[in-house]
């Protein structure tokens, strides 16, 4: 009987638990969305939600999958950044992209909020260890971007240059990137990172992943399906110690030689 009220009192605190201490967390968008400032330069256009080939909006493993299928590269490229991402403990992120009509210009601003500061500062470490290693890296470093910031340029392939500067800041990981068929400067690329650094701000907070209707509804069910788990138990109790009433008396099996009794 105690293994069976043990058990019954082990589904009602395993279902209670998910309550309160399960429920993801994550990144509100609109205050992600509220630190990446417009460009500096007028002449960029925002690409529009949704736009083939670009992301503007909301950031997830979903989100990075499509980008890069999109560009075509391979699986294991792709597992690649998300084994980096999910090594820190990433939990979402935003960026903007904007572009310059008639060219192949591009601008990206970009958040990774991690659980914690460590997760933000390791991701950083990695993109910038493995910056290093690119045959075209070149590395730049601006002081006012802090001790933990590194700039960098590097041409692709195809021909296409990209400049980008990164940093941490709390538990997020931030960088301004301008991509061109052309060489891009530092000179280019500098003056809007200082302008999100100082926008960045030394934490940020996660919040329920679910909607407060969707955590009302999920607690509901929760709680009603721990009552009925609470009734079966006792249930089972009951139909435990009937049956052990009903049985005979004689239920132990007595030591060798001792006497019967009836």
């Amino acid at each position: 009987m105690k293994l069976i009220a043990a058990t019954a009192l082990g589904m009602v605190v395993l279902l209670l638990l998910p309550v309160g201490a399960s429920a993801a967390t994550v990144p509100n968008p609109d205050t992600l969305r509220a630190i990446l400032p417009d460009p500096i330069d007028s002449s960029w256009i925002e690409a529009s939600p949704g736009t083939s080939g670009f992301i503007d909006g909301p950031v997830d493993y979903d989100v990075i999958r499509a980008y890069y299928t999109y560009y075509k590269q391979s699986d294991s490229f792709i597992q690649h950044a998300i084994d980096i991402l999910q090594s820190g403990g990433f939990v979402g992120g935003y960026e903007r992209q904007w572009y310059r009509p008639t060219t192949t210009d591009l601008l990206t601003e970009q958040i990774q909020v991690f659980a914690t500061r460590a997760g933000a500062a390791s991701v950083l470490d990695t993109y910038k260890s493995e910056f290093a290693r690119t045959e075209d890296f070149q590395g730049f470093f601006d002081p006012q971007l802090g001790g933990g910031a590194y700039g960098s340029m590097a041409t692709v392939g195809t021909g296409y240059n990209f400049t980008n500067v990164d940093f941490a800041r709390g538990n997020a990981e931030y960088a301004v990137t301008i991509g061109s068929e052309k060489p891009v400067k530092a000179d280019d690329v500098t003056p809007q990172a200082r302008l999100l650094f100082d926008r960045a701000p030394s934490s940020i907070a996660l919040v329920s992943a679910l909607s407060p209707a969707s955590v009302l509804a999920r607690n509901f069910w929760l709680t009603a399906i721990a009552g009925l788990s609470l009734l079966l138990g006792i249930a089972v109790l009951v139909a435990a110690a009937t049956v052990v009433l009903l049985l005979p008396h004689r239920r132990f099996v007595p030591p060798a030689g001792a006497q019967l009794r009836t």
